[in-house]
């Protein structure tokens, strides 16, 4: 499993919207522009970077959309003041 927290800046009303739309379908939002993603596979990563990179560029902005990496260390370190889990992805989902 890789996770990501993944921030954006975008000026753009309609894009803002559809990118936010394109990551709540891979993560959690823990602020208004920051999400919590984890992927299973490198290939979903990579589709989601490609239909982000779609959407700036049929909007013609450059999205400023910024993956950061994080290890099982970085998360074991990580917290929030609220004490709100961070990236509480469980280890297998049972459907």
């Amino acid at each position: 499993m890789r996770y990501y927290l993944i921030c954006f800046d975008v000026h753009n009303n309609r894009l803002r919207y559809r990118v936010v739309k394109e990551l709540r379908k891979h993560g959690y939002r823990v602020q208004y522009s920051v999400f919590e993603a984890a992927f299973r596979k490198p290939s979903q990563l990579r589709q989601l970077k490609r239909r982000l990179r779609r959407l700036c560029e049929q909007y013609d902005d450059n999205g400023n959309i910024r993956f950061y990496r994080m290890n099982q260390q970085t998360l074991k370190e990580s917290f929030a003041l609220d004490e709100q889990p961070l990236m509480n992805y469980p280890a297998s989902i049972v459907i």
